[in-house]
């Protein structure tokens, strides 16, 4: 026997538009307030033969079972709401609807449990060779997996159920049935009449598509960090540090295209103009100034930035006859110090950047780039040099038989050229960054003599040291 219709009261909400909205808003608020409330040790016992093999089916069933699950029930949902090319009706089958949205809840806490489970707590670990045997299970794998997994479900999975109550909304509101009969009278249209306006489908369609399209490839990152080897997993960010590389030298190329002209002749009475938010500067310097001699930094910044990039190109083994490899054995520790190093390394680059574009824009000093410009050099250095320390000593000999060492056959050529090369840049951009940081400081020097000048007193009035006085005899 068939359901009995349910009845709505009139100007009530239909009850299951509501129940859908009301469970991906649930579902959202889940995720986006969730906190790691995983514990914290610096020191865990370590893993047994048998956790490690059931640790390693468990990152194969997130690879091969859990993941594509979410992937496939992303797919449901936009058929279900009459989306995509594959969508039987453009009516949303609130039915279908609401039932996915139940199971993806299930299968997205199932997926998050099971990540835990692999790093069941948080904390840096000290010894570098704690988990070096641990192959995929060790803790730098783990904890990007969870890291990722709950970013995705933060922002990615956040932006689509977003975008979906807007869709249901709109399927309520009666403004899809309206858009599809506009839609039937502009494919009957017959010539005879007036031609009826072209009809405009609702934002949140397309933006479901693309956003589910998103999250797809965020969640196959996901298969790739349990299946790929622990340089592929660097290499991600790596890749990523060189892209903004190839910005960044685009930027500075559109500033070098024109060459300012030179500025007047006119000493600047200050040329520590800080910023300041709360007021305009006391005193100005002349126009054109300070993006006059910020040009010769900006120029002697591209070798470095250059070899930065071949730097990263090196890593990343393109282009290369023969790839550079590493072992499996590196600890967490010397990954996340792989990590780091390249990742504050791309900071610095960005910091100095940004401060030199915006002193060269605007025309205005910055205080932060007076305290960093000399010290960038080093320590962009610095970092490269502890990337090459360490991978000196995990890279894979070659296969080919060499008189010389593994490190020196590989290592001469890949990195301690450019590092030579990389000195000789360096050392011209401190020079001139030596030579920026004075003109302020001469600047202040004429200023305080000027000031000195005006407190001299008149030349009748001489004052005299007093004589020691005399010990009486």
């Amino acid at each position: 026997m068939a359901d009995a219709p349910t009845t709505t009261p009139p100007g009530s909400p239909e009850p299951l538009p509501s129940t859908i909205i009301e469970g991906l808003t649930t579902l959202d608020r889940k995720w986006t307030e969730i906190r790691d409330t995983r514990e914290h040790l610096d020191d865990p016992a370590p893993l047994t033969d048998e956790q490690l093999e059931a640790g390693r089916d468990i990152l194969a069933q997130i690879a091969t079972e859990l993941v594509p699950s979410i992937q496939r029930h992303l797919e449901k949902l936009i058929k279900a709401l009459g989306l995509g090319p594959f969508a039987r009706d453009p009516k949303p089958q609130l039915r279908d609807v609401r039932e996915i949205i139940a199971q993806l809840g299930l299968i997205l806490d199932r997926t998050d449990n099971t990540i835990i489970s692999l790093s069941p707590w948080t904390g840096t670990w000290t010894a570098p060779g704690t988990d070096q045997t641990y192959g995929v299970l060790k803790k730098f794998r783990c904890d990007t997996l969870f890291d990722l997994f709950r970013s995705i479900l933060r922002e990615g999975l956040h932006e689509v159920i977003v975008t979906c109550i807007e869709h249901i909304e709109y399927f309520r509101s009666g403004d899809l049935a309206r858009h599809q009969a506009a839609i039937t009278a502009y494919k009957e249209y017959d010539y005879r009449g007036s031609r009826p306006p072209t009809p405009q489908p609702h934002p949140a369609g397309e933006k479901i598509i693309e956003l589910v399209g998103t999250c797809r490839e965020e969640l196959s990152r996901l298969i790739d960090i349990c299946t790929r080897s622990d340089l592929a997993l660097l290499q991600d960010g790596w890749r990523w540090i060189a892209s903004t590389c190839d910005v960044w030298l685009a930027e500075i190329a559109e500033r070098l295209r024109v060459i300012p002209d030179p500025p007047a002749e006119e000493r600047p009475q200050r040329m520590d103009a800080l910023e300041q938010p709360f007021g305009p500067p006391d005193h100005e310097h002349p126009p054109g100034f300070i993006r006059y001699h910020a040009v010769p930094l900006l120029r002697m910044s591209v070798p470095i930035l250059k070899l930065f990039r071949i730097f990263l190109h090196k890593l990343l083994n393109k282009p290369r006859a023969t790839p550079f490899r590493v072992t499996d054995y590196l600890s967490s520790v010397d990954l996340f110090r792989l990590a780091n190093c390249l990742r504050y390394a791309s900071q610095t680059v960005d910091l100095i950047l940004t401060h030199l574009c915006w002193m060269y824009d605007d025309d205005t000093i910055s205080e932060a780039a007076y305290r960093l410009l000399d010290k960038w050099p080093r320590d962009l250095t610095v970092q490269l040099d502890r990337v090459i320390v360490v991978l000196s000593l995990y890279h894979s000999p070659p296969t080919v038989e060499s008189a010389r060492t593994p490190s020196e056959s590989i290592f001469k050529t890949m990195f301690y050229s450019l590092r030579g090369q990389l000195f000789l840049a360096t050392r011209n951009f401190t020079a001139e960054a030596v030579r920026f940081n004075s003109l302020r400081n001469v600047a202040n020097q004429v200023e305080v003599l000027e000031a000195s000048d005006d407190d001299d007193p008149p030349e009748d009035i001489r004052i005299e040291r007093p004589n020691p006085p005399v010990d009486a005899e």
